[in-house]
């Protein structure tokens, strides 16, 4: 149980953005608190600051409710149903709470979350002792966060047991020995039960408040002085090795974007590698994440400039039982520097193809305004384009796999250098106000393009990719992104009472939707490609409200997708077959049920082969293009 867990929470540079372990309020102060609370929800209710307010009333709570306890219990294995009976009372109360500035009921809830989980994790050695026959027929289902709650505590043990079962057979299929995985996993889960006991009572107010921010506002955070104070000066300030991370909805913690030029990145390390364990220095034991929140994941990264950390992770695309990796790390001091596109050239079926990797859609804001020549990645990617024009590039392909955005004012200069256009994006405040955004900039490369995109792909990137498409400009490839078309701003809570010592923190809150110049939208649906990769196996989203399209605006004659060529290729049995194969079971492991039995388990990974080692996905956008191009030319 992971109490502070917040889906997007990253950690730049080995800094937590989500709720701290401490703050410089102290624990004891309760006018604070209650003025927190006052503040935060007066202006998630607030029609003038939130473009979409919502009003404290039962179905706000309801909602806040189940929010709640997917904080506490995420995979609905520490309460039975008879708990959340018990719990119901609090269903249409939330509201009511918060208006009272008293998070009583939420105390209460946690108490008895604390409670269920003391009791399984004790159950554990027993569990392990008896030890397992992995011979059988049964199956594990990870993804349990929409599953029953269960009956009773009988229904629980049942599925306890073939938890604890699934991950022995993980450290078995790794080569781990009956003592070693015995050892491990006891070790897990005492650190799992510290780390749910370890917030601070500041600490658990925090995260009460960024679930009421988050339901109020699917772009909505809470972040208290000392939180909002290393926000701000996360990149100028901070050391560690150069990437965030991201928890996601089974607990695990994953690499989501690395600096292109931080010690992560230098030592081959990739967005979507699972962090399994980190030890500091070459020589310490590495210590289980399991459990861990990020606050306690960043103290082990961060350190002194120089100092070196050992970091272990599951390589992105492998499954359990295959090789995991060991590096290390050598700490540097973040900034600028650290944050630049970069460009190579492939040679694909005859054509020279140019790859930009913005990384993200960053701006030196500190030299922007004083410094005609400021770090950009506008600036970065027009010069890497001149470079491509100089080697004499075919057509060029921009890689925006993993990129989650950034500064929103460098969409349009980036999108300007690829062609001249009315506008990028339409922004739509609360009020009903339309702004369209677009470039200052001329275009340097108006020859073929194409957009790489996956599920990762979100706000500025996905932004670019809808461009890209509704102008048809070229063609966008990968996979459906991640679909978060709302602008937020940063409101500083200690702006209202006057303060002169930061007390209150700041709430993050969207201001704007972005829709595209069609007139689509973009959030909860993002953009679907006019070439997928990979077959989509999860709900297609549900259309998002619409605008009316830009004025002017037709839509074009969509760029010829070269589909015959790109399926012989998935046919074959190569590096895209493998990938996609891989990549498939990948989903069935996350979503689906998984067998806990080792031969079947064995044969799994045998029929996969090897994990793939070379980037499939970016060789098969690259062909695609290559054969759009050369179908143009005829």
């Amino acid at each position: 149980m992971t109490v502070l867990r917040a889906g997007l929470a990253l950690a730049l540079w080995g800094c937590a953005l989500q709720a701290p372990a401490a703050d410089a309020v102290a624990a004891d102060d309760v006018k604070t608190r209650a003025d927190t609370i006052a503040l935060v929800s007066g202006l998630f209710t607030d029609k003038r600051y939130n473009y979409r307010p919502r009003a404290l009333d039962d179905a706000l709570s309801a909602e806040l409710f189940d929010a709640w306890l997917a904080q506490l219990d995420p995979d609905r294995l520490y309460l039975s149903a008879a708990d959340i009976g018990e719990l119901q009372r609090y269903r249409e109360g939330l509201d009511d709470a918060i208006r009272a500035r008293d998070l009583a009921p939420f105390l209460a809830m946690r108490e008895l979350a604390l409670t269920r989980l003391d009791a399984r994790v004790a159950k554990v050695p027993a569990l392990l002792a008896q030890g397992f026959d992995f011979g059988g027929q049964d199956d594990w289902t990870p993804d349990r966060a929409a599953a029953p709650w269960a009956a009773d505590a009988a229904a629980l043990d049942a599925l306890w047991l073939r938890r604890i079962k699934s991950e022995a057979l993980d450290l078995s299929l790794a080569g781990r020995t009956p003592a070693q995985v015995r050892a491990t996993l006891e070790r897990r889960y005492a650190q799992i039960a510290g780390a749910a006991h370890a917030p601070s009572p500041q600490a658990v107010f925090e995260a009460v408040l960024n679930t009421y921010a988050g339901v109020s506002d699917s772009g909505g955070d809470y972040y208290s002085s000392a939180a909002a104070q290393r926000l701000l000066d996360a990149v100028p300030d901070h050391v560690g090795v150069g990437m965030s991370l991201k928890r996601g909805n089974d607990d695990t913690v994953s690499l989501v974007y690395l600096s292109a030029d931080g010690p992560a990145a230098r030592a081959g390390l990739r967005s979507g590698d699972r962090l399994l364990a980190t030890g500091e220095g070459e020589t310490d034991a590495l210590e289980d994440v399991a459990g861990a929140d990020l606050d306690a994941l960043v103290t082990r990264l961060r350190g002194r400039p120089g100092s070196r950390v050992r970091v272990q992770v599951q390589p992105f695309g492998s499954l359990p039982g295959e090789p995991t990796r060991t590096v290390v790390l050598e700490r540097a001091r973040a900034g600028m520097a650290e944050q630049r596109a970069t460009q190579r050239v492939l040679e694909v079926g005859g054509k020279r193809i140019g790859v930009i990797v913005p990384g993200s859609f960053y701006v030196d804001f500190a030299r922007m305004r004083t410094d005609p020549d400021h770090r950009s990645v506008s600036r970065d990617v027009a010069e890497l384009l001149r470079q491509l024009q100089a080697q004499r590039v075919d057509a060029v392909l921009v890689d925006l796999r993993d990129n989650e955005g950034g500064a929103l004012n460098q969409l349009p200069e980036v999108f300007g250098l690829f062609m001249r256009a009315p506008a990028v994006v339409q922004l739509r405040e609360g009020g009903g106000r339309v702004e369209l955004m677009n470039a200052q900039v001329e275009p340097v490369w108006t020859g073929p393009m194409a957009v790489l995109v996956n599920a990762r792909s979100a706000a500025a990137s996905e932004m670019f990719a809808a461009a890209v498409q509704d102008y048809g400009r070229g063609l966008v490839v990968g996979q459906r992104t991640y679909g978060r078309g709302s602008i937020q701003n940063l409101i500083d809570l200690d702006r209202w009472p006057n303060n002169q010592e930061r007390r209150y923190g700041q709430v993050r809150m969207s201001v704007a939707h972005a829709f595209r110049v069609s007139g689509l939208s973009l959030e909860g649906v993002g953009v679907t490609p006019d070439l997928s990769l990979l077959a989509d196996t999860a709900a297609a989203p549900k259309p998002g409200p619409r605008m009316v399209a830009m004025p002017g605006y037709k839509a074009p004659v969509a760029p010829a997708v070269p589909l015959a060529a790109h399926q012989a290729r998935a046919a074959a049995d190569g590096e895209l077959r493998r990938w996609q194969q891989r990549r498939q079971a990948l989903a069935a492991h996350a979503r689906g049920q998984v067998s806990l039995n080792l031969a079947a388990r064995r044969a799994e990974l045998a029929r996969l082969g090897p994990p793939p080692q070379t980037d499939a996905e970016l060789a098969e956008a690259a062909a695609v293009l290559a054969d759009a191009t050369a179908g143009a030319a005829r």
